[in-house]
């Protein structure tokens, strides 16, 4: 019996319906988050080759500008999700793992985009001069 966008509990289906509004917000926030810790990664991987293959100094403080743009809306995006999920959590009489290991992904991806960040406004900070 469908009450409220929940699913009985004797059903072995997901907590929301696919077509509620919830769904759709939970899957943009959860790909957009994956989405931006792709793109942190890479950029992150970038600055080392080009340290490595002698980039000139704009194109690294270009890659440095960008991966502390990046890691803010990542940052911001974890704090979302990590609060969503947490909340769904504790609402749903139905504990499942799936909502922890979430949880624990985003506060990895929070702990990065704060190291991240700090790295790259630290590198910027130092190669400006002091």
């Amino acid at each position: 019996m469908i009450q409220n966008n929940k699913i009985d509990f004797n059903s072995k289906k997901t907590i929301y319906k696919t077509n509620s509004s919830i769904y759709f917000f939970f899957r943009i926030i959860i790909r957009m988050t994956m989405f931006l810790f792709l793109i942190q990664a890479s950029l992150l991987i970038f600055y080392f080759i080009g340290n490595y293959q002698l980039f000139l100094d704009t194109s690294q403080k270009l890659i440095l500008n960008l991966l502390a743009i990046v890691s803010v809306i990542n940052f911001t995006f974890s704090i979302i999700c990590s609060i969503l999920n947490f909340i769904t959590y504790v609402t749903t009489k139905r504990k499942t793992r799936k909502f922890i290991t979430y949880i624990v992904w985003y506060f990895f991806t929070t702990i990065l985009s704060v190291v991240t960040f700090l790295l790259s406004r630290g590198i910027l900070l130092l190669s400006n001069g002091l």
